[in-house]
């Protein structure tokens, strides 16, 4: 989002035509299951994930909460131990066998 600001130039180190890139956290989710984006798929109002159990892809529905646009927040539906399907295809169906690469894109607290 482009915005202004007042800054205090009474030093003169800002000129005419700099610019600054800022990242400002408006809140911070503590102890929170919080996923990216690109796990959770949405169809109709219900949201869910897929996740590998056992070599194969399983569909669990979730309750998601606050959404940053950079992470998802999973109110209920996992645990927090599950190996989660990061971008999973729009072919992926539940029960499809799958390699795991890697670890669980869910971190709690993330």
């Amino acid at each position: 989002m482009r915005t202004e600001i007042l800054v205090d130039n009474s030093h003169g180190l800002l000129a005419a035509g700099m610019f600054a890139r800022v990242s400002v956290d408006l809140e911070q989710w503590n102890g929170v299951l919080s996923l990216p984006p690109s796990c959770v798929r949405r169809q109709k109002e219900q949201s869910y994930v897929f996740v590998v159990v056992d070599g194969v892809a399983r569909r669990v529905d979730v309750v998601c909460g606050a959404d940053d646009g950079n992470a998802i927040e999973i109110v209920s539906g996992l645990r927090g131990t599950e190996a989660v399907v990061v971008n999973p295809a729009g072919s992926l169906t539940d029960g499809a066998p799958v390699a795991v690469d890697g670890g669980a894109a869910g971190r709690e607290g993330s």
